[in-house]
């Protein structure tokens, strides 16, 4: 299940990228598989620790929403079942 904002943020890499450019630690960003298994403030932890050495770090307000702005939803279908269901769900019943 997805439980966050960060859970979903720190699945679309290209988001991260486009947001944080060259300072990005991709290396520091948890694998894609098991996602929705992490909880909020471990998420949080990681992308503030990925983010350290740019400009703007990861934070909630204005950066959190700028890169929800950002997602692609194909990129968070691949990745998280929870977003595949509702996605199917709403499809189904709209």
């Amino acid at each position: 299940m997805t439980t966050s904002m960060e859970t979903l943020i720190a699945t679309d890499r290209n988001a991260l990228k486009e947001c944080f450019k060259n300072n990005l630690q991709e290396s520091a960003l948890p694998p894609l598989n098991n996602l929705e298994s992490k909880n909020r403030k471990e998420l949080f932890d990681i992308l503030k620790h990925a983010t350290r050495n740019c400009p703007s770090q990861y934070e909630k307000g204005k950066k959190s929403f700028e890169l929800l702005g950002l997602l692609e939803a194909k990129t968070l279908r691949q990745h998280l079942p929870s977003v595949e269901r509702t996605w199917r769900i709403l499809e189904k019943n709209l």
